[in-house]
């Protein structure tokens, strides 16, 4: 481990270091981050590498960095839960570098037999900070249910700079719940920045159609959407959404569905 390049962080927060050297002399992860602090890369791919709390910890305080080069977080396929899940998010309320932040399949929310939304509160304060600069954000396969969903994309349908948002897969419509719906439809009528948005394999409720046709119609930005296995095949689409670039998109992707 570079001490050195630890030593000149450690002048921001004192327990940086020991919070890396926590992780063991040898630890991938703690070489690693002692790389990013040398080299003040761009990028962090800590891909399905078996985050644990000491790991997430330290990386957190890295994060909270201000003025620092990161643009790049992808922690995809690390069973993070909802205590790393919060402690991300406290450090996202000074970060103003990152702009990609990849956190699917992390488990966000525990089981999702009983849920715990603390985690996913607090990551929702972080992006919601005004020092955010975020522009793509992945939390596909999470299983956030109905209420994750709506926290989330309440969450961002005001952020100033978010432009693609992937929420697949999360169980939005679980129970005929309304709000999860109701949350990505809110999301696509308040947006001005959206541009891509991924909600499938969501299945939501018929009743959701009329939601969806209203926001869509009233969407002025977006020109990508998935919203495959989402159940709203042969929705009557009005004029409005026809002429907009993503309608051809949107229908590719329900008659897929249909096959």
């Amino acid at each position: 481990i570079d001490h050195a390049n630890l030593g000149t962080l450690a002048e921001v927060d004192r327990t940086f270091k020991s919070k890396v050297q926590a992780m063991g002399q040898r630890s991938w992860h703690a070489i690693s981050l002692t790389e990013v602090c040398r080299d003040k890369s761009e990028s962090i791919n800590w891909r399905s590498s078996n985050i644990g709390f000491i790991e997430i910890t330290a990386l957190s305080v890295y994060v909270s960095f201000t003025n620092r080069n990161l643009m790049s977080l992808n922690l995809s396929g690390n069973q993070i839960g909802p205590v790393g899940c919060a402690t991300l998010g406290k450090a996202l309320l000074t970060n103003n570098s990152l702009e990609v932040l990849d956190l699917s399949s992390c488990d966000l929310t525990g089981s999702p037999f009983r849920p715990s939304y603390e985690g996913l509160m607090s990551l929702v304060k972080g992006i919601e900070s005004n020092r955010s600069v975020l522009l793509h954000l992945n939390l596909a396969n999470n299983a956030l249910l109905p209420t994750g969903v709506r926290l989330m994309c309440t969450s961002v349908a005001f952020h100033p700079t978010l432009t693609s948002l992937n929420i697949s897969n999360n169980q939005a419509g679980l129970f005929r719940e309304k709000q999860g719906y109701l949350g990505i439809a809110n999301l696509l009528r308040y947006s001005s920045r959206l541009i891509s948005l991924d909600m499938a394999d969501n299945p939501l409720q018929r009743n959701a159609r009329p939601a969806f046709v209203a926001a869509l119609a009233a969407n002025q930005t977006l020109t990508t959407l998935n919203a495959a296995n989402c159940a709203l095949v042969n929705t009557a689409w009005p004029h409005e959404v026809t002429q907009q670039k993503f309608r051809r998109i949107l229908v590719c992707r329900q008659n897929h569905d249909q096959k």
